[in-house]
């Protein structure tokens, strides 16, 4: 199938190429979708997105009449595609389902321990031959309270690898996982209970139209002063703004974020020719108690080649049922 893959990057173009064996006429763009690099799409029958590239009916219809009939987002989620109208016109829309969780699993650890522990300040100090101590005081994980925002398969992971800690886990999904609650004695509890009892707060959960914004003050002011706070979901799940401002009010003790609510016109590409004209996101990465990495959680050669197998599946998948007639050239399934 001939295909055009947006937003390539060196991480990932590799893993696409082996996967796709030579089945699929690849071709690669380092440009994001919009409404200038739709045009690139002429003459070809599927697009392959990443997860930053935003996909409206605008989009889509100029998709489609450049010969697009199929959309595969090579990510767990579709909310930046209008999958209604892609529906309505007959282009079929994919995304692939659990291909880095375990990954995501480890890097919220990750940044939960170098936040705690202060790697990134005393880097800095070592930097500048400052071997002292004073500022890089951290606590144990035994014992302590940690609460998961979204107890599916990444939050599971994580339950998992806490428990190795010796802490005492409290969950919060709208459909609460009874297996972890089984394995691991996970307790089940609202919102507000687990951001007042929990050392560490960590958001694993997709975005919705229900928790956009779910940490803002309000919640924020619930927690322990000395809390830290972990995204590993996504960006919109955090007012920025106000976890600026409790940030620097001491009314909690730090944050680590591998999102951010606008991070399309920042992460994934050097910038360092053009400063970054987002105020809100450099007042946030200049607070001492604050650690961002660049949406990477998912970012493991294990993660890499599931994604791309997975991905060109997608695509064997749908030329196949071509092939067979199940697919009109519309993109459209026959009766």
């Amino acid at each position: 199938m001939k295909t055009i893959v947006y937003s390539t990057h060196g991480f990932d173009k590799p893993y696409l190429e082996s996967s796709a064996g030579g089945k699929h006429q690849l071709s690669f763009t380092r440009q994001p979708l919009n409404s200038l690099s739709s045009s690139l799409a002429e003459g070809y029958e599927a697009a392959i997105l990443f997860s930053n590239d935003s996909a409206p009916s605008a989009i889509i219809d100029r998709l489609y009449h450049c010969g697009i009939r199929f959309l595969i987002y090579r990510s767990t989620c579709t909310d930046q595609v209008d999958i209604e109208y892609a529906k309505n016109i007959g282009m079929k829309v994919a995304c692939i389902q659990d291909y880095a969780s375990r990954s995501v699993a480890e890097h919220a650890i990750t940044l939960l321990l170098s936040l705690n522990r202060k790697i990134q300040l005393g880097q800095k100090l070592m930097a500048k031959d400052d071997f002292r101590l004073d500022r890089l005081v951290g606590f144990e994980m035994f014992n302590k309270t940690v609460g998961i925002m979204g107890t599916g398969k990444i939050g599971s992971h994580i339950a998992r690898i806490l428990q190795g800690f010796g802490c005492e886990i409290l969950g919060c999904d709208p459909e609460p996982n009874q297996k972890l609650v089984k394995e691991l004695g996970i307790k089940y509890v609202r919102e507000e209970e687990l951001l007042k009892k929990s050392d560490v707060v960590i958001l694993s959960c997709p975005l919705t139209s229900t928790n956009h914004y779910a940490i803002d003050r309000r919640a924020m002011e619930m927690m322990k002063s000395s809390a830290l706070l972990i995204n590993v979901g996504r960006g919109g799940l955090i007012h920025t703004l106000d976890l600026i401002e409790t940030l620097q009010e001491g009314k909690i003790g730090g944050a680590a974020l591998d999102v951010y609510e606008n991070e399309g016109r920042i992460f994934f590409n050097y910038r360092g020719h053009i400063p970054v004209q987002d105020a809100v996101f450099n007042t946030l990465r200049k607070l001492p108690n604050v650690l961002i990495t660049g949406h990477q959680g998912f970012l493991t050669k294990e993660s890499l080649k599931s994604m791309a197998v997975k991905t060109i599946r997608q695509l064997d998948n749908w030329a196949i049922m071509k092939q067979r007639g199940i697919i009109s050239s519309s993109g459209t399934f026959i009766p």
